[in-house]
């Protein structure tokens, strides 16, 4: 939420959801609506994996950002491999994150 917060405050048009679940229901109502999804990996309802994977299936050319904070060192790796354009572990760089929505999302 924090993410969102100051993304929004940054200009970018930011919708946040409270759950996986949530945001499996946005995104089959309206997915066309987005230019990113970025997702909490551990979420109610449905984890961040599912998210991408629901994503990566039905809009694969909607760039997917992850978040965790999990110290595996292992999940930038498999974040790539099921399709994630960037995966970030906490606690990141706010730079990092900003540096990497320039390169998806150009027109910022």
């Amino acid at each position: 939420m924090l993410l969102g917060q100051i993304l929004a405050r940054d200009g970018i048009d930011v919708e946040i959801l409270r759950n996986g679940a949530d945001a499996l229901v946005r995104l089959k109502n309206g997915a066309a609506d987005f230019d990113l999804v970025c997702s909490d990996v551990e979420l109610p309802g449905a984890s961040g994996w599912t998210v991408l994977e629901w994503v990566r299936t039905h809009q694969p050319e909607t760039p997917f950002m992850l978040i965790s904070g999990v110290p595996d060192s292992s999940f930038s790796r498999e974040a790539s491999r099921r399709g994630a354009v960037a995966a970030f572990r906490k606690p990141f760089k706010l730079a990092e994150v900003q540096q990497t929505l320039a390169g998806l999302l150009p027109y910022l």
